[in-house]
């Protein structure tokens, strides 16, 4: 009786979805299972994570909990980690994060000039100035050219990630059972 419950535990444990050991050093050993990537679905993930909450920050509405300032911020976020995702996704970090510092710093200086140039005490009309205007205008141009560009590399970024899984050598496991001599264990075979 013991036997048979050891097999079913090993026969569901195989079976279980922990049935790929995916040998990423020769001293490590992970458990897990890695699929290919959809590049339809890291498309959707960079231009979600950058539409939505520039789109939900413009949604005019009485009802809206957000104020004004943070709906910028949310508009901004959109705009600097939302193509990101898409890689990240990819499981391309350097890639992602390089893109995210990128836009961080882009935003970060044209951010410094708009503080700089804003007055110290607004009145209601007050205009922006010249420098204010064209530090929008080039600021938010740059930001949303390299937003294009790296949701635009994100179909790299997957294919990029799917050769880097084709190439690797799998290691399943399996239960080895055999009735006969009552015995049961485990098979590994590595498949390359």
């Amino acid at each position: 009786m013991a036997r048979i419950a050891r097999a079913v535990i090993i026969v569901s444990f195989c079976f279980g979805g922990l049935n790929f050991l995916a040998a990423q050093n020769l001293d490590t050993l992970h458990l897990h299972s890695r699929g290919k990537k959809s590049i339809h679905a890291a498309i959707n993930w960079s231009a979600g994570a950058t539409l939505i909450p520039i789109f939900v920050a413009m949604y005019p509405s009485r009802t809206s909990h957000i104020p004004g300032p943070y709906r910028g911020l949310m508009a901004g976020m959109g705009m600097i980690c939302g193509p990101s995702a898409g890689h990240f996704y990819a499981k391309q970090w350097g890639r992602g994060f390089k893109g995210l510092a990128i836009r961080s710093a882009i935003s970060a200086f044209w951010g410094a000039i708009l503080l700089g140039e804003s007055p110290r005490y607004p009145q209601e009309f007050d205009f922006p100035s010249p420098l204010s205007i064209t530090a929008i205008i080039i600021g938010g141009g740059t930001l949303f050219g390299l937003a294009i560009y790296d949701i635009s590399t994100v179909p790299e970024s997957v294919r990029k990630y799917n050769e880097s899984i084709g190439a690797m050598a799998r290691l399943h496991m399996r239960p080895d059972l055999n009735l006969k001599v009552h015995s049961y264990g485990i098979s590994l075979v590595y498949n390359f």
